[in-house]
């Protein structure tokens, strides 16, 4: 099998970080470019910057626990909370960086430019300090994230519109939205976490919204979300026909709605309900929304059909005063270093192996590029591991029609579903990637583990017990996650820590 020695990383989020360190480990040394002046991509924050220095804010916090937000061999420290701020996350990924030595491959101030295929493998131009320089590589991994170009919307009437439209990548607090009246755009975390925010402080808060999604708490039954039995969560739903499932996300969600002390429904909020298919809905943990919108800091809308000077008119043919709209509406994604002419973009994204090989140039790897309802450190960092056994020469990919006729099934598949075609279920798909690197834990070998393998919170650590990779500390890491079980917290505590 082919091996590729020399491979360089693009970006040193939490991404380029844990590939550097799964390389190292299958015996490659990587070159990390960085654009910025540090490591942590997205987790990095600038009150200085005018729009924060990225799409952090302030008062940023996880939306999965950290018991199950950490990578399978370097738990978060065990007095932080079960939802960690910003700052809290960032030192976890500074903490990573100095555990593996991760430093010593990372370029900092260094813009990759262009990433071209040459005979043989890849060369990429930087510039760092106003100096091009180029270079030959074996094989690339884009790992900067998905996160850099807002998408903004197009509205009708923008240009007599008065007031002021912006993206949540500039947000940084609510401040400057004191009594004012703000339409938020989307229904996702981000756009969850603003409107809740902004509200303490607006005049009156809109949030217009389409599909609409299942907005869950981030405790149910004292235990974060993550940690109770769940078919978007545990080992044991993988094994569960899909009517079940649906089943048992629908008592889930009946018990955080009734734990929240929540007696009306999603319509009786006025709230678009979506289905009960965890494939096709948007799950948005947030502990306040709903409250705030049962309270009226909160006023749902249907989508924007046009602006006028001072007012939005929305497809229901309501009006409201707006002097803001702010826009949670995602990013694009984008690759500027690469040629459009042989890496095609298309609607739903760009067509991989798994969501990581490229069919045509095996040698080119990406992490990151699907989306997930659950934690992202261990799917990057399982994605990681796959890429470095297979440029090590230790696994083998199949043809690239191979690939191509997956790639086209899973594809077809969920579009014909009507769910997002780059969109993955946790559990599901660790567990796929792990057996394709023969790290996928045996129950047999650890009898003492199978309840918690199979119904506890979903631990990155059980990919660490068995298999290439395998670490002493992993059953402790997973032992552990009972004493979290037990730990009890209230909705209410929960928002006085938030603030």
């Amino acid at each position: 099998m082919k091996k590729y020695p020399r491979v360089a990383i693009l970006g040193a989020g939490f991404s380029g970080l844990t590939a550097a360190k799964s390389l190292w480990e299958e015996g490659i040394d990587p070159v990390v470019f960085e654009q910025s002046t540090e490591i942590g991509g997205l987790w990095n924050y600038h009150e200085e910057a005018p729009d924060g220095g990225g799409p952090a804010y302030r008062s940023l916090r996880t939306n999965t626990s950290q018991q199950v937000s950490a990578f399978s061999d370097h738990p978060f420290p065990e007095d932080t909370p079960d939802f960690p701020t910003r700052a809290e996350v960032l030192q976890y990924l500074h903490s990573y960086a100095e555990r593996f030595n991760l430093r010593r491959w990372i370029r900092l101030n260094t813009q990759v430019e262009a990433v071209e295929p040459a005979s043989g493998g890849w060369e990429v131009h930087s510039r760092s300090e106003g100096r091009l320089t180029r270079e030959a590589f074996d094989a690339v991994i884009v790992a900067n994230g998905r996160c850099r170009y807002p998408r903004v919307p197009s509205f009708s009437g923008a240009e007599r519109y008065q007031g002021n439209i912006s993206h949540s990548l500039s947000y940084k607090g609510p401040e400057e939205y004191a009594g004012r009246n703000v339409l938020i755009i989307g229904a996702g975390s981000s756009a969850a976490d603003l409107s809740v925010e902004i509200s303490l402080m607006a005049r009156q808060v809109y949030v217009s919204m389409l599909r609409g999604a299942w907005f869950i708490p981030h405790y149910l039954d004292g235990r974060p979300l993550d940690h109770n039995n769940s078919p978007l969560t545990n080992q044991l739903a993988t094994f569960l026909p899909e009517q079940l499932k649906k089943r048992l996300f629908q008592q889930a969600l009946q018990r955080a709605y009734q734990g929240m002390g929540m007696t009306e429904s999603l319509t009786g909020l006025r709230l678009p309900t979506p289905s009960l298919d965890p494939r096709l809905d948007r799950v948005t943990i947030t502990t306040a929304f709903l409250m705030r919108v049962a309270d009226g800091a909160i006023l749902i809308k249907p989508g924007v059909a046009h602006l006028e000077a001072r007012d939005i008119v929305f497809a229901d043919g309501t009006h409201a005063p707006v002097d803001h709209i702010v826009c949670c509406t995602g990013y694009q994604l984008r690759f500027p270093f690469f040629d459009e002419s042989w890496l095609k973009l298309d609607e739903h994204g760009v067509a991989l192996y798994k969501h990581v090989f490229h069919p045509e140039q095996p040698s080119l790897a990406f992490i990151g590029m699907c989306t997930v309802a659950g934690p992202v450190f261990p799917l990057a960092e399982m994605q990681a591991r796959w890429i470095a056994r297979v440029f090590s020469g230790q696994t083998r990919l199949p043809s690239p029609a191979h690939m191509r006729r997956e790639i086209d099934r899973r594809r077809n598949r969920l579009i014909h579903l009507g769910a997002d075609p780059m969109r993955v279920q946790p559990a599901e798909y660790l567990d796929e990637l792990a057996g394709l690197i023969g790290a996928r834990p045996s129950l047999l070998r650890h009898p003492g583990l199978i309840r918690s393998l199979l119904t506890g919170p979903f631990i990155a650590s059980r990919y660490r017990l068995d298999g290439p990779g395998r670490w002493p500390g992993a059953e402790a890491v997973i032992r552990a996650q009972n004493t979290a079980r037990r730990k009890r917290t209230t909705i209410k505590n929960f928002l006085a820590e938030s603030g």
